[in-house]
């Protein structure tokens, strides 16, 4: 069990050395100062599954520290045990706002610091066994339920679900505006879909929506996922889609994520862009009534080819409009 152990009184830390010690199955680091703790906690190559955190301490005190060790993820369920000989009224109610786990008082003795620190390693146990059982629960609840059809809500913001979109079409005042509607397609998504893991499957959308996000930095476009690798845009204003220069900036974004994040994946998919249609100007009630109509088309999808999937949407001016890789 690794102890990191915060106390600026050396006999205090000499003490912990011989009750903690390697024999008794426990590795302990110390540290003297607010500084060499935050330092050792930020070292992500070391995790500490309990922490004894003098409750005074010079160049900050005890409880700032355990607040600001909360606030890393990683130290965010590992127990904390405050060390005090203070008696003042309502200091370990404050500790226990910031986070603290449990306390022990000055002097300390060995038997209950073993007791409480073994107390905590349980804990520190059972902690790390409930996060394993709910991530796995969520991994088993993904594969279940997200198919490559699914046009699930991306966690990425702005970006709305094709039904919110939809709605917000509905409620615009009286009146035309001038829109453009596009889809960007992630060539390959089956493949994709079909070698990793639902999980990083939809990460792999989000990175891509994200991509398209960040080229949409002035906020005029409404953008959901429709399933099968689609995500449908609405891009408000009188200027003309330029489909090279769009795919080549989101294509250049997502060269910069992909890998580190999806890395279990295919290489980098390439994109394609389909003009949904050439009409310009559109009332809130047309434009939902489209936008359903695109939701629909995608159902077909399901039951046909790749190479049907790459046409369905080609009109008779092949209005598809492809960046080779």
């Amino acid at each position: 069990m690794r102890i990191l152990a915060v106390d600026d009184d050396p006999l205090v830390l000499d003490l912990l050395k011989v009750c903690l010690s390697a024999a008794n199955g426990f590795y302990l680091t110390c540290a003297s100062s607010f500084e060499e703790a935050t330092n050792a906690v930020q070292n992500e190559g070391v995790q500490y599954d309990c922490i004894l955190l003098d409750i005074v301490l010079p160049g900050g005190g005890g409880i700032e520290l355990c607040r600001k060790m909360r606030d890393i993820t990683a130290y965010r369920a590992v127990p904390i045990i405050m060390i005090t000989a203070s008696r003042e009224f309502g200091l370990m109610e404050k500790a226990f706002q910031a986070g603290a786990t449990d306390f022990i008082s000055k002097p300390l003795h060995q038997i209950e610091l073993m007791a409480r620190v073994r107390s905590a390693s349980l804990l520190s146990k059972s902690i790390a066994r409930e996060i394993e059982a709910r991530q796995s629960l969520i991994d088993m609840t993904d594969s279940m339920m997200l198919g490559l059809e699914e046009p699930f809500a991306l966690r990425v913001e702005g970006t709305e679900t094709l039904a919110a979109i939809e709605n917000w079409l509905l409620r615009l005042e009286t009146g035309c505006f001038a829109m453009h509607f596009f889809a960007v397609q992630v060539e390959g998504a089956r493949d994709i879909h079909h070698i990793v893991s639902p999980t990083l499957f939809r990460k792999s959308m989000e990175l891509v929506a994200e991509a398209i996000v960040h080229h949409n930095s002035n906020g005029r476009m409404k953008l959901g996922y429709a399933g099968f690798g689609r995500f449908v845009c609405i891009a408000f204003g009188r200027g003309r889609l330029k489909p090279s220069e769009l795919i080549g900036e989101i294509e250049a974004v997502l060269e910069t994520t992909w890998y580190d994040a999806v890395g279990k994946a295919p290489r980098r998919p390439s994109l394609y862009i389909d003009e949904l249609s050439h009409q310009r100007f559109w009332s809130g009630y047309s434009a939902s009534l489209f936008l359903r109509q695109q939701a629909q088309n995608l159902d077909l999808l399901a039951s046909i080819g790749i190479d049907e999937e790459r046409n369905l949407f080609a009109g008779p001016e092949d209005r598809m409009i492809r960046k080779k890789s």
